[in-house]
C-alpha cells in the first residue's frame, strides 16, 4: 500500500492511497489495483490512465529484462 499526493489534490483530499494485490495465475500474475481518496474529476487512471503510464510501459521493460538478447555485454 502507497499513500501519495499531487499538486492537484485539495485539502479535502490530503492523500490517496493506492494498494497493489499481486496473485499468481497458471498464465502469469494478476495485477489488481485499489485507488482511494481521489476527487470525481481526477479519476482518469480508471479509463486507460493507469494502463497508458504505468502497465504499458512496466510490460515492455520486463519483456526487454528477461530477453536474454538485450542483456548488456
Amino acid at each position: 500500500m502507497q499513500s501519495w499526493r499531487t499538486s492537484e489534490l485539495t485539502a479535502e483530499y490530503a492523500y490517496s492511497q493506492i494498494e497493489v494485490l499481486l496473485d499468481a495465475t497458471p498464465c502469469g500474475t494478476l495485477v489488481t489495483i485499489k485507488h482511494s481518496g481521489v476527487p470525481v474529476d481526477q479519476t482518469g487512471y480508471e479509463h486507460g490512465g493507469w494502463d497508458d503510464s504505468y502497465f504499458e510501459r512496466m510490460s515492455e521493460y520486463f519483456a526487454e529484462a528477461g530477453d536474454p538478447a538485450s542483456a548488456p555485454m
